[in-house]
């Protein structure tokens, strides 16, 4: 009996598992809440698209107070799962249900402290229908929701790499919330009705997954009580997550914050319409990142250093060119898409579009790294890049979004994730797990960008050439795009030898499988 090949096999259905339920859950994700907010603004106005923007993001803030605990305890949580130790899981599970209710806690009290600043973060008025106060409340009560009502639950699923499940649910729940909404926006047209929905959804959405963890496994489902014997060990881990996750709410959520201090709640709206494509297709492509989470964290404890280097490389070759066809599409079809959806009085220049698809480029430039590092534990040693993003894209986002508006945010936070998230922490993932230069790597990606750029280059000139002047043309516009793209990449990497292995590798797996 060849355990070590059953393992591998186990770790391929279940990313492959996870990867088609994610697929499932990301087209209900993007298409339903985009129905949702094209609702809101038909019905509502831009303004509360804004709203719903500014506390979002003043939440995430708040959310740092999680300080990255759950994947330092899932990280923590790889090597007992791989060797059936229940005691310590247990363990674990008690640690992270204790923390959880002192983060919500916490998180409650500085919801209700924020509530006094809020006019000062609002360039304007707000709708004259909806009590700012009243509102903040609604969103604060759908982020502590999850910390008192068994949202630590969700790591029991993925350490066992049953990320399918939450895919499911998450499925379920968001058919359930957006239809809702829309009904509520259509009949009433009133915005607190349609943002009680949120919390309340959500806390359903809880409930079916702590039952469905608690079904599957009744071993780990003794009264959780508090111990803080599971901190030992991974003190540091939670010390280098909780400077990153500071360090990525200054990059993702600080955004809208300056822009409706500065300039109002509508150029916030037209801001997050722009992020809502932007993060919709980031959604579909993370669903690979999550899929494979806990393979790669299985596979760091049972393989080589060298296996995982070559994994390593491999599934950048495959991201990065998914990437490049997402932003060859997106280059083409962004303004386009935009026209159709929201009009052109809630449009960006075409000179922010490029910024925004070049920002997509760089976001994903190191997410398969993410995975390995992440898996590994290596957030203590991202500590001084992750202050030095943070300090520096705080600083550049307000000295630039003062002076060129949406375009200096964007510009402040390409620099700042290209120069410490790419570059310095693939430097110190190459020292510290892999053992090598990380100069090869490099390479290669300089290689993916090269690429990239004249396939958007190619695929708009040719796409120019589509009118477009509603949704059917919008359509076919797209499928012209996406076969451009599809050929282009093919092409190209197949003239180069070693990713031409790679796509070999691939047509070798899917025929041995059809067969």
């Amino acid at each position: 009996m060849n355990t070590k090949k059953d393992t591998k096999k186990t770790r391929t259905e279940n990313t492959v598992r996870n990867i088609i339920a994610g697929v499932i859950n990301k087209i209900l994700v993007l298409l339903l809440p985009f129905l949702v907010r094209t609702v809101l603004i038909q019905r509502l106005g831009a303004d509360y698209v804004g709203i719903s923007s500014l506390y979002s993001s003043i939440l995430q803030v708040l959310n740092v107070t999680e300080l990255g605990f759950s994947s330092a305890i899932i990280y923590s949580m790889y090597e007992p799962v791989a060797k059936n130790d229940i005691p310590e899981i247990k363990s674990k599970i008690r640690l992270f249900y204790t923390i959880y209710k002192l983060v919500g806690t916490i998180i409650l009290i500085g919801g209700i402290i924020a509530l006094p600043f809020l006019p000062k973060l609002i360039d304007g008025e707000a709708p004259s229908d909806v009590n700012i106060y009243l509102a903040f409340i609604i969103f604060l009560a759908n982020t502590v929701i999850s910390y008192f009502t068994y949202g630590y639950k969700n790591s029991v699923l993925t350490v066992y790499q049953r990320d399918d499940l939450i895919s499911k649910t998450n499925s379920f729940i968001t058919i359930v919330k957006c239809l809702i909404q829309i009904l509520v926006l259509i009949i009433f047209r009133n915005f607190y009705v349609y943002a009680v929905i949120i919390p309340v959804t959500t806390l359903l959405g809880n409930l079916i997954l702590n039952h469905l963890s608690n079904r599957l496994h009744p071993e780990l489902n003794d009264k959780y009580k508090f111990s803080l014997s599971g901190l030992k060990g991974i003190r540091k881990q939670i010390g280098g997550i909780a400077i990153g996750r500071i360090s990525l709410v200054c990059r993702n959520s600080f955004d809208s914050i300056i822009l409706s201090s500065l300039f109002g709640l509508n150029l916030t709206a037209i801001y997050s319409n722009y992020y809502f494509v932007f993060s919709s297709i980031g959604g579909f492509m993370s669903i690979l990142i999550t899929s494979m989470s806990a393979s790669v964290g299985n596979s760091l404890v049972t393989e080589s250093v060298e296996k995982n280097e070559r994994d390593h490389r491999k599934f950048d070759f495959y991201y990065e060119a998914i990437s490049g066809f997402c932003v060859m599409c997106l280059y083409s079809l962004y303004q386009s898409f935009m026209n159709v959806w929201v009009g052109e009085s809630l449009m960006l220049p075409r000179i922010s579009m490029i910024l925004f698809c070049v920002y997509f480029y760089v976001n994903h430039l190191a997410q398969i790294r993410s995975v390995y590092s992440e898996a590994a534990g290596l957030w203590w040693h991202f500590r001084f890049l992750s202050i030095l993003e943070m300090v520096a894209n705080l600083l550049l986002n307000i000295l630039l979004g003062n002076l060129m508006g949406v375009d200096g945010i964007l510009i402040a936070t390409i620099i700042t994730a290209f120069l410490c998230s790419f570059l310095g922490c693939t430097i110190i993932t190459y020292k510290e797990l892999f053992k090598q230069s990380s100069i090869k790597y490099f390479g290669s990606n300089v290689l993916y960008f090269l690429v990239t750029i004249g396939g958007c280059l190619i695929v708009d000139a040719v796409s120019q050439k589509v009118y477009v002047s509603g949704w059917i043309s919008l359509i076919i516009k797209g499928i012209v795009c996406a076969g451009i793209a599809i050929v282009y990449l093919g092409i190209v990497y197949c003239l180069i030898k070693p990713t031409r292995n790679e796509l070999k590798a691939i047509f070798y797996r899917v025929r041995n499988r059809v067969i």
